[in-house]
């Protein structure tokens, strides 16, 4: 492909031309399966009870104490609470999940650590509401030795 003073060929043009135009349709779906990525909803976990029970598996052997967790749970609804109470939301036949990153960073709930001060705790609340209106939040909790369990 000598090119002199002449310029690219007609056939140099072609083949460029090409290659260009597939790498935009290639670009175009990318960016287009990214979008339907973010706007395709996500399903959220069933709504359960999270009373803690003997059924709750422990990943240690150490002595676990359910009402430690159990009032971990409470601050998470409490601060789910509060959250809500600050920015309604309209859940005619949703769940909205707000987890325990977003409560921490907006100052409704303080970091969560497990039993023996160790470990961070994660978690997060499913919010729904009833049909005569009221709100029913469902906090869930992940520590190194302890889950919120989920009856059926």
């Amino acid at each position: 492909m000598k090119l002199g003073n002449q310029g690219f060929g007609l056939k140099e043009m072609i083949i460029y031309t090409c290659l260009l135009f597939l790498l935009l349709i290639f670009v175009a779906i990318e960016i287009n399966s990214f979008y339907k990525n973010l706007s395709e909803p996500k399903e959220p976990d069933p709504i359960e009870e999270t009373t803690p029970t003997e059924e709750t598996k422990p990943n240690s052997n150490t002595e676990i104490n359910y009402s430690y967790y159990y009032n971990l749970e409470k601050q998470i609804e409490q601060a789910t609470q509060n959250y809500l109470n600050d920015n309604p939301y309209n859940l005619d036949g949703e769940i909205l999940t707000v987890d325990t990153t977003t409560l921490i960073n907006l100052g409704y709930l303080q970091t969560l650590y497990s039993q023996d001060n160790t470990s961070l705790c994660q978690g997060y609340s499913n919010i729904y509401k009833q049909e005569d209106g009221t709100y029913v939040i469902k906090p869930y909790i992940t520590c190194y030795n302890y889950q919120t369990t989920m009856n059926n």
